[in-house]
């Protein structure tokens, strides 16, 4: 049974220092942290990835993530894919069929996306999101 673990979140998008070499992205952002999967050979397991709790049975969910991207990518400066997930997470694990934030998260990103890069002709949107977990 899994512990569902809603946090209120200050900031949704993360920006890398040096480009991220599995999705090449600048910027990344993820809706969960911890992993409902449980997969035995997975390495978000480790201390290194500061888990609270049991790894796949505590999830927190970043219940706010889409409102904080509709706010926070028109303020981004420069142009550069947006990479989706973490080395923790799975985006579309289980959870995600009753929670629905990545797809909160799709229409956020791109009616906000269009808007910026079609109504504004905003510079530092490229309109690229990349999926993917490490």
């Amino acid at each position: 049974m899994i512990e569902k673990i809603y946090r209120t979140v200050k900031k949704a998008i993360r920006r890398e220092q040096l480009a991220d070499p599995f999705t090449i992205s600048m910027y990344r952002f993820s809706p969960y942290h911890a992993c409902e999967h449980g997969c035995s050979y997975c390495d978000g397991r480790a201390e290194k990835y500061y888990v609270d709790g049991v790894f796949d049975r505590d999830i927190i969910i970043r219940e706010n993530e889409p409102e904080l991207l509709e706010l926070e990518l028109p303020k981004l400066r420069e142009r550069a894919p947006i990479g989706i997930g973490s080395g923790v997470t799975d985006v579309y694990q289980p959870v995600e069929v009753n929670e629905r934030l990545m797809r909160r998260c799709g229409i956020s990103s791109r009616t906000t996306i269009f808007r910026c890069t079609s109504s504004q002709n905003h510079p530092s949107l490229s309109g690229t999101l990349i999926s993917g977990s490490r």
